[in-house]
């Protein structure tokens, strides 16, 4: 090839490349200054606000199903519900504390194996049950929007699928049901694949969310890489927290090692400023994952309730969202010490022994604190989407030493296991922590 033939090529690539730019740039919908919907998405020049009853309106709340008048009290302004069990109840009662809703409809999602969405009574079915849903729902005062379908998975196609044809369907049978409210859809973490196609294939969507963790780091670089091809987009963090199960360290028999209280805390805060420094222009709020008490590998791990108390991590949020300079004082937790090992490798251990364990702390106050032991079997197969599920603790011989430190006798059947602690003080919070440990017989 000559050089004269390497510039025409050149010349013309850039000049297909531009065209490309500027026809995937006006895909979607269209923002505007001004609106008499009751919630919209107001765009001036480059920026996006969500507006709500004719004010604008950040999204600082949580995804969860309960405890509306706490998250009420500490400057939560918005809850995201999973699901529409009991949804009219929940609406009225989220209106009582003054949070706005965001609504999910839940759909099956993606699969390229087997596929719902080829099934047309599944399909027909489906609409109908939207349909119903949105014109019993979208005069109640408290919606937010909709968000249709939590992580779908949403494939990268060049021809559309049932599933594409199916979710546009969708969204215009809502939008026309409810030309009130906007709608989203939730994809979990950075994937410029879901986003590449929903931008292409569902211009009708209103925005997007993400369900990030341990990624948001990384999230100012992904969004600047979107918003070459696709221009900026507004989109909100739906779900954020510490590091999720899927995004750390695990012990040689498979099971995620899970942080303390003390170690979140610390990238609660850290999270919160990246959110609230490193976002761009396009950002509508965000949603700390989870209001509410759930089984996901331990029943720990992401929620901020038991039965009977909460997390120190809502002191925090209460700090953070109230823009306050006052430090909340929790306790340090460093780590749970096994049969006196330093090095966890004492974590394998017979069955029916007695071993030691000891909780290694800060600001721990003797009469105001007090701290419980409880051991559990792993739970290898957790309904993640199951939000009743429970799982049992067992019947263990727990004997305290002091303050910190018990004895107890390992478990008799061969398996995986965890000892959690907790310290729990006078108003009811608590930090908490646990040690996995492997009973094998001989």
């Amino acid at each position: 090839m000559n050089l004269k033939r390497f510039l025409i090529f050149v010349f013309l690539f850039v000049i297909l490349t531009c065209i490309a730019l500027i026809f995937l740039r006006t895909l979607g919908p269209k923002y505007e200054k001004k609106s008499a919907k009751t919630v919209f998405i107001s765009k001036n020049e480059n920026t996006y606000q969500l507006i709500r009853n004719g004010s604008p309106f950040t999204i600082r709340g949580a995804a969860g199903n309960s405890n509306f008048e706490l998250l009420s009290s500490i400057n939560g302004n918005t809850i995201r519900l999973y699901d529409t069990i009991n949804l009219t109840e929940k609406l009225n009662e989220a209106q009582k504390f003054n949070l706005a809703v965001i609504v999910d409809i839940p759909i099956p999602a993606f699969s390229d194996k087997y596929s719902v969405y080829d099934d047309p009574i599944f399909v027909a079915d489906l609409k109908k049950k939207v349909q119903v849903l949105v014109n019993k729902t979208k005069q109640h005062p408290a919606l937010l929007f909709w968000n249709l379908g939590n992580e779908l998975k949403y494939p990268l196609v060049f021809k559309k699928n049932n599933f594409i044809n199916t979710f546009n369907e969708l969204i215009q049978i809502i939008h026309e049901a409810d030309v009130n409210h906007p709608i989203a859809t939730t994809i979990s973490g950075t994937d410029y694949k879901q986003v590449s196609s929903l931008y292409l294939h569902s211009p009708e969507l209103d925005f997007i969310s993400y369900n990030i963790f341990a990624h948001l780091k990384k999230v100012k670089k992904y969004l600047t890489a979107i918003e070459v091809v696709f221009g900026e987009r507004p989109y909100y963090i739906s779900e954020w927290g510490p590091n999720g199960h899927w995004e750390g360290a695990i012990t040689p028999w498979g099971a995620p090692y899970e942080n303390s209280t003390t170690t979140n805390i610390k990238e609660v805060k850290e999270r919160y400023q990246i959110i609230k420094n490193n976002y761009n222009k396009g950002c509508l709020g965000s949603l700390y994952f989870y209001w509410g008490s759930k089984q996901e590998v331990t029943h720990t791990w992401f929620s901020l309730f038991n039965s009977q108390n909460k997390s120190e991590i809502i002191k925090v949020l209460a700090s953070l969202w109230r823009k306050s300079t006052f430090e909340p004082k929790t306790t340090v937790i460093e780590s749970i010490l096994l049969n006196d090992d330093t090095k966890n490798e004492k974590n394998i251990v017979l069955p029916e022994h007695l071993q030691t364990a000891e909780l290694l702390m800060k600001n721990y106050i003797s009469g105001n604190q007090e701290i419980s032991w409880e051991i559990y079997p792993e739970d290898w197969h957790y309904p993640a989407n199951n939000k009743n599920y429970a799982f049992t603790k067992i019947n263990a011989t727990i004997v305290p030493i002091s303050n910190s430190k018990i004895q107890f006798i390992s478990p008799k059947d061969e398996g995986a296991y965890r000892l959690f602690v907790y310290v729990v003080d006078k108003e009811g919070y608590y930090a908490t922590a646990n040690a996995p440990f492997y009973v094998l017989k001989k």
